[in-house]
């Protein structure tokens, strides 16, 4: 977890178990983080639990640009600074840990992490989302990632991007400044992502949109390898590494 900003509780040791809260935040994205410190600011004793990092997706954002009261296309370092800060201005009670199970008590709920329990009277499930899966053989290989920061390539390595939506056009993007050469490979005929998005990978290099192409595997037999049809003929390409970049579901 980042450095936690001035005033908040030790983000790691659960409270004491005989201890009972107002409301348990679970998730601490901007949702959850906005959730927790307005019932502060309304005198609710809070705890907020995390298990990863405060900010949730927007630490993998390369510009934010839909989120209110922020500068256009801020980069999502900047966001995640401005939710730690507000954090310290009505500070909960933050825990670093794995929820592992959610239970009703009878006069409110218990949240298990693990080996030990905090006690609520009220819940609030801010977790986010994960990504989407294509279901297809070989998904599970260790160069197919679904997130791009996953991706451990070196320079002018090629990535198929699967995928044409805002999530995929971001992401791949991101690689693309990072050095690697793009290959977006779409069902549909064009990038279904905003305009701004559209705009900045027609301008970028290395960076190729193929459509009306449906992914069937991956393989390594012969090299990491991409299979895939045009509807017509299966097809085989060779790369360095994929990014399922299709959607997500809540968590």
């Amino acid at each position: 977890m980042s450095p936690h900003a001035p005033g908040l509780d030790d983000p790691v040791e659960p409270p004491p178990e005989d201890e009972t809260y107002d409301v348990g935040v679970i998730g601490l994205g901007p949702a959850g983080v906005t959730a927790a410190c307005e019932l502060v600011r309304y005198g609710y004793s809070v705890v907020a639990i995390e298990k990863d990092k405060v900010g949730g997706l927007i630490h993998y954002a390369r510009a934010v640009d839909n989120f209110p009261g922020i500068s256009p296309s801020s980069p999502g370092q900047v966001v995640v600074d401005m939710l730690w800060q507000h954090l310290g201005g009505f500070p909960p009670k933050v825990v670093n840990a794995d929820v592992t199970g959610l239970y009703h008590t009878g006069v409110g709920y218990g949240i298990s992490l693990g080996e030990s329990a905090i006690k609520v009277k009220s819940v609030i499930l801010a977790t986010g989302t994960v990504p989407d899966r294509l279901g297809v053989p070989g998904e599970d290989l260790p160069w197919v990632h679904h997130m791009w920061t996953d991706v451990d390539v070196g320079e002018d390595a090629l990535v198929a991007v699967i995928g044409g939506g805002d999530l995929a056009a971001d992401q791949a993007l991101s690689l693309n400044e990072n050095g690697k050469q793009i290959l977006m490979m779409l069902r549909s005929g064009m990038p279904r992502c905003n305009m701004v998005l559209q705009s900045e990978m027609e301008m970028m290099e290395d960076f190729v949109i193929a459509s009306g192409l449906t992914v069937l595997k991956f393989e390594d037999r012969d090299g990491r390898t991409v299979v895939y049809t045009d509807g017509e003929q299966e097809l085989r390409m060779l790369v360095d590494a994929v990014l399922v970049a299709i959607g997500r579901s809540p968590a």
